[in-house]
Protein backbone atom coordinates (compact mmCIF):
# COMPACT_ATOMS: atom_id res chain seq x y z
CA UNK A 1 0.00 0.00 0.00
CA UNK A 2 1.33 3.63 -1.15
CA UNK A 3 1.68 5.90 1.80
CA UNK A 4 -0.67 9.27 1.27
CA UNK A 5 1.72 12.21 2.04
CA UNK A 6 1.00 13.65 5.21
CA UNK A 7 -1.40 17.42 4.70
CA UNK A 8 0.74 20.02 6.18
CA UNK A 9 -1.85 22.03 8.19
CA UNK A 10 0.35 25.08 8.14
CA UNK A 11 0.58 27.90 5.99
CA UNK A 12 3.32 28.91 4.03
CA UNK A 13 3.42 31.84 1.64
CA UNK A 14 3.09 29.66 -1.68
CA UNK A 15 -0.34 28.44 -0.40
CA UNK A 16 -2.54 31.05 -0.97
CA UNK A 17 -5.07 29.91 -3.95
CA UNK A 18 -3.29 30.85 -7.90
CA UNK A 19 -5.91 34.12 -7.89
CA UNK A 20 -4.47 35.17 -4.60
CA UNK A 21 -0.58 34.24 -4.89
CA UNK A 22 0.99 36.90 -5.59
CA UNK A 23 4.40 35.17 -6.58
CA UNK A 24 2.62 32.80 -8.79
CA UNK A 25 0.41 34.99 -10.60
CA UNK A 26 1.38 38.43 -11.86
CA UNK A 27 -2.01 39.88 -12.75
CA UNK A 28 -3.25 38.06 -9.20
CA UNK A 29 -3.28 39.51 -5.38
CA UNK A 30 0.09 41.54 -5.72
CA UNK A 31 -1.00 43.90 -8.76
CA UNK A 32 -4.50 44.89 -7.23
CA UNK A 33 -2.83 45.89 -4.11
CA UNK A 34 0.86 46.16 -4.25
CA UNK A 35 0.72 48.00 -0.44
CA UNK A 36 -1.47 45.61 1.57
CA UNK A 37 1.99 43.52 3.33
CA UNK A 38 3.74 46.23 3.85
CA UNK A 39 0.64 48.51 5.88
CA UNK A 40 -0.55 45.34 7.58
CA UNK A 41 3.14 44.90 8.94
CA UNK A 42 3.14 48.34 10.02
CA UNK A 43 0.18 47.65 12.16
CA UNK A 44 1.11 44.08 13.28
CA UNK A 45 4.76 43.89 12.66
CA UNK A 46 4.37 39.64 13.46
CA UNK A 47 1.43 38.45 11.69
CA UNK A 48 2.05 35.03 10.88
CA UNK A 49 1.42 33.51 7.39
CA UNK A 50 -1.92 32.13 8.14
CA UNK A 51 -3.61 35.40 9.19
CA UNK A 52 -2.02 37.80 6.54
CA UNK A 53 -3.48 34.90 4.09
CA UNK A 54 -6.65 34.86 5.36
CA UNK A 55 -6.68 39.02 5.23
CA UNK A 56 -5.75 38.53 1.84
CA UNK A 57 -8.36 36.23 0.62
CA UNK A 58 -11.17 37.97 2.55
CA UNK A 59 -9.70 40.79 0.75
CA UNK A 60 -10.55 39.48 -2.58
CA UNK A 61 -13.99 38.24 -1.37
CA UNK A 62 -13.48 34.85 -0.56
CA UNK A 63 -15.92 33.71 2.47
CA UNK A 64 -15.25 31.80 5.87
CA UNK A 65 -16.28 28.51 3.79
CA UNK A 66 -14.33 28.74 1.07
CA UNK A 67 -11.34 30.24 3.45
CA UNK A 68 -11.82 27.06 5.49
CA UNK A 69 -11.91 24.12 2.62
CA UNK A 70 -8.35 25.75 1.30
CA UNK A 71 -7.18 25.45 4.57
CA UNK A 72 -8.46 21.94 5.70
CA UNK A 73 -9.63 23.55 8.71
CA UNK A 74 -13.61 24.46 10.14
CA UNK A 75 -15.45 27.90 9.75
CA UNK A 76 -15.04 28.16 13.07
CA UNK A 77 -11.47 27.98 13.55
CA UNK A 78 -11.61 30.59 10.38
CA UNK A 79 -14.08 32.85 12.69
CA UNK A 80 -11.22 32.64 15.67
CA UNK A 81 -8.66 33.92 13.40
CA UNK A 82 -10.88 36.57 11.92
CA UNK A 83 -11.13 37.66 15.64
CA UNK A 84 -7.18 37.73 16.44
CA UNK A 85 -6.77 39.52 13.16
CA UNK A 86 -9.51 42.20 14.09
CA UNK A 87 -7.39 42.44 17.90
CA UNK A 88 -4.17 42.60 16.30
CA UNK A 89 -4.96 45.07 13.81
CA UNK A 90 -7.31 46.82 16.10
CA UNK A 91 -10.27 46.80 13.99
CA UNK A 92 -13.49 45.75 15.12
CA UNK A 93 -14.44 41.97 13.60
CA UNK A 94 -18.16 43.25 12.17
CA UNK A 95 -16.17 45.42 9.86
CA UNK A 96 -13.02 43.54 9.39
CA UNK A 97 -13.45 43.80 5.13
CA UNK A 98 -14.14 47.51 4.98
CA UNK A 99 -11.16 48.10 7.77
CA UNK A 100 -8.96 45.58 5.50
CA UNK A 101 -9.48 47.50 2.57
CA UNK A 102 -8.84 50.42 4.39
CA UNK A 103 -5.72 49.11 4.91
CA UNK A 104 -4.93 48.28 1.57
CA UNK A 105 -5.42 52.11 0.57
CA UNK A 106 -3.44 53.29 3.46
CA UNK A 107 -5.57 55.59 4.97
CA UNK A 108 -6.84 53.14 8.36
CA UNK A 109 -5.93 54.51 11.23
CA UNK A 110 -5.81 52.12 14.22
CA UNK A 111 -6.39 54.12 16.69
CA UNK A 112 -9.40 55.27 15.43
CA UNK A 113 -10.86 51.99 13.44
Amino acid sequence: MEQQPEKNMHSSKGSLPPEIAHDKNPDGFKSHHPNFFENVVKIWSDIEDKNYEICCMLLVGKNRKEIADHFVITPGTVDNHCSVISQKLSIPKRGLLVHLEKIDRGIHNPTKG
